[in-house]
C-alpha cells in the first residue's frame, strides 16, 4: 500500500515537472522570438519572358510580429527606382490599428545623394497602444518593375547624414521599441530579347540566300567559246 502511494506521488510529481517545463519553454521561446518587421515575400520575382517591361503593380506587405504598447509605426524602404518605381501604399481592412482612431501619414518617395526610399506611417491618437504576440500587417506597397535587374527594398538602414528617416515602431511616450528588421528583394526578369532575334534570323537568312544562289549558279551548264 505504501509503495503504491509513493507511485502514484511520483507519477504526479512527474506530470507537475513536465507542465512547468512545458510552460517554461514557451515563455522562453516568445521571449527569445522579440519583436520582428519584415517585408513579405522576402523574395520575389516579377515580369514574364516575351512581355514588355514595364510591369503590373505587385504587392509587398510589411509586417510586425510581436509588439508591446505600440502607438506608432514608420517604414522607410530604399530602394533601386532604376529597377522599380512606386506606384501606391496603403492600409489594408485587417491592418494593426483597425478599428481604432487614427492620423495616417501621406506615403511620401525622396532622392537623395544616400539614394531613393519611400517613407509611410501611422499613429493611434489619444496615446492609445496595441500588444499582439502574432504577426500583423503595417502597410501593402505596389511598386512597377521598370527595367531587368536586382533590388533590395531596404527597411533595416539605420538614421545617419543625409538619411533623415528610419523604419521604427514607438510607444505612446514616443520611445523606440526594440525590434530586428528584415529586407526583402525583388528580381525583374529580363524581356524576351525580340529585336536580338530579328536581327540574328535576318542575318541567317541573307547567309542562306547567298549559299542557295551559289550552289544553283554552280549547277548551271558551263559554255566554252568555238
Amino acid at each position: 500500500m505504501i509503495n503504491q502511494t509513493s507511485t502514484k506521488k511520483s507519477k504526479v510529481l512527474l506530470a507537475l515537472l513536465a507542465v512547468v517545463f512545458l510552460c517554461s519553454q514557451s515563455i522562453l521561446t516568445t521571449y527569445a522570438q522579440g519583436t520582428e518587421v519584415r517585408v513579405v515575400p522576402d523574395t520575389l520575382t516579377v515580369g514574364v519572358e516575351g512581355e514588355p517591361i514595364p510591369t503590373e503593380p505587385f504587392t509587398i506587405n510589411v509586417t510586425a510580429t510581436n509588439v508591446t504598447n505600440m502607438n506608432s509605426w514608420q517604414v522607410c524602404i530604399w530602394y533601386d527606382p532604376l529597377v522599380v518605381n512606386f506606384s501606391a501604399a496603403w492600409l489594408p481592412s485587417d491592418h494593426v490599428f483597425a478599428g481604432l482612431p487614427i492620423v495616417e501619414v501621406e506615403p511620401d518617395v525622396a532622392t537623395t545623394a544616400k539614394g531613393t526610399y519611400l517613407f509611410y506611417g501611422c499613429l493611434l491618437q489619444y496615446s492609445a497602444s496595441v500588444t499582439f504576440d502574432d504577426t500583423r500587417t503595417l502597410c501593402q506597397i505596389n511598386f512597377t518593375a521598370v527595367a531587368r535587374g536586382v533590388t533590395v527594398l531596404n527597411i533595416s538602414r539605420p538614421i545617419e547624414i543625409g538619411i533623415p528617416f528610419d523604419t521604427s515602431l514607438d510607444d505612446p511616450d514616443f520611445n523606440d521599441i526594440e525590434k530586428t528588421t528584415y529586407d526583402g528583394s525583388v528580381t525583374v526578369i529580363p524581356e524576351f530579347p525580340i529585336l536580338s532575334i530579328l536581327l540574328v534570323a535576318f542575318v541567317v537568312s541573307g547567309v542562306t540566300m547567298v549559299l542557295l544562289k551559289k550552289r544553283w549558279l554552280q549547277k548551271l551548264p558551263t559554255y566554252q567559246k568555238v
